[in-house]
């Protein structure tokens, strides 16, 4: 009967199906393999193990990082690396990483209540608003409110050209803004997080003037504005001429001759100093502060100044960690995208909380 050899015949054609879609697949790799160049193609001869690329052995993490270490040794062209790991990608099925709209989400919320606080602040100072006026402290949050959107505006042009994503699906130029770019924002990041520590200082400078303090608490704030000063001074210079030349930082993927040193243990120098700094900083006043005779509900804002700083310290605690485990330039698009996100979530943070005693001031007037 017609449907018996039917029922025969479906799961001879299926297994031909499967087996001319396999042999297809096969046929693809191979082609994709034979494009690669020549570096890619000995780094795929030289699997441990006797691995090969069509097998599974060659998707494992250990593998793959023997592989592109490979690639990035033995390769002289980005674009030879960026195609050798493009294809074990396509071979592995690697599924697209792409978190650019939460970098940006991030950024500009964070920023945009940043704004909000300064605001706020400015209007608690006001003398149309029985403020007390505007000091020192004052201007140099504004200083660091325009750093800080220098800082969100350098994150999110590195996020256009491919932060936030795989080094393999980025193109050399798109690989080289992202990196002009890190370099710009990491200048004022440094600047912004130290900007806000001054002004913290300057702000404890103000509540307790020289007739109401000893001069050793007062001698010690303007030595700790002096070595803040000079730490952001210090890093900065460092930072922007850690490459010879300055553009070998971003220029060195196209195949630039030029010399850096590591840049990742210079970020971690300063994230170490940088919650050092906290610390003191935070830690500096409190015994002022206990012997501090106001009304409780002014010591409030004092207090909401240390709770956000202490949040804006799990912030650096948090970037360092990801310096830390960075991968050096294996994958900067997307290993940077998180040291990026953990840059803008504390500068923004560090202004929050400058601005945080004013505006609870404010709000208990209101």
């Amino acid at each position: 009967m017609w449907w018996v050899s039917s029922i025969l015949v479906l799961p001879l054609l299926a297994l031909t199906v499967g087996s001319d879609s396999q042999a297809t697949t096969l046929t693809v790799r191979q082609a994709q393999q034979n494009a690669l160049a020549s570096c890619a193609q000995t780094c795929l001869g030289q699997l441990p193990n006797n691995c090969q690329a069509d097998q599974v052995c060659f998707c494992t993490s250990s593998v793959r990082t023997s592989y592109e270490s490979c690639l990035s040794s033995t390769c002289s062209s980005t674009q030879d690396q960026l195609d050798g790991q493009q294809y074990q990608a396509t071979t592995c099925d690697r599924p697209v990483r792409d978190k650019t709209s939460t970098l940006y989400a991030v950024t500009w919320v964070f920023f945009a209540v940043a704004v909000v606080f300064v605001a706020l602040r400015l209007l608690s100072r006001w003398r149309g608003l029985n403020g007390s006026g505007y000091s020192w402290d004052d201007w140099v949050v504004l200083l660091a409110l325009v750093l800080v959107i220098l800082l969100d505006a350098s994150i999110s042009r590195a996020t256009s050209s491919g932060l936030a994503t795989d080094l393999y699906t980025n193109s050399v130029g798109d690989i080289e803004n992202v990196l002009k770019w890190i370099y710009v924002g990491e200048i004022f990041y440094i600047t912004t997080v130290m900007a806000t520590k001054v002004a913290v200082i300057l702000l404890y400078l103000r509540i307790w003037t020289a007739e109401s303090i000893t001069k050793a608490f007062r001698l010690a704030c303007w030595i700790g504005i002096g070595v803040v000063v000079l730490t952001a001074l210090a890093f900065d210079f460092a930072f922007i001429f850690q490459c010879s030349p300055v553009s070998h930082y971003w220029n060195y993927i196209g195949g630039q001759t030029g010399s850096c040193i590591d840049s990742y243990s210079l970020l971690y120098a300063f994230g170490a100093l940088n919650i050092l700094y906290d610390f003191i900083v935070f830690l500096l006043p409190i015994y002022s502060l206990l012997q501090l005779n106001i009304a409780t509900q002014k010591k409030l804002g004092v207090y909401a100044l240390f709770f956000v700083g202490l949040v804006v310290t799990i912030a650096a605690i948090v970037r360092v960690s990801y310096v830390a485990h960075a991968d050096g330039r294996m994958n900067v698009t997307w290993t940077y995208h998180y040291i990026g996100l953990w840059s803008t979530i504390e500068g923004n943070l560090s202004i929050i909380c400058i601005c945080a005693p004013a505006v609870t001031g404010f709000m208990q007037r209101l």
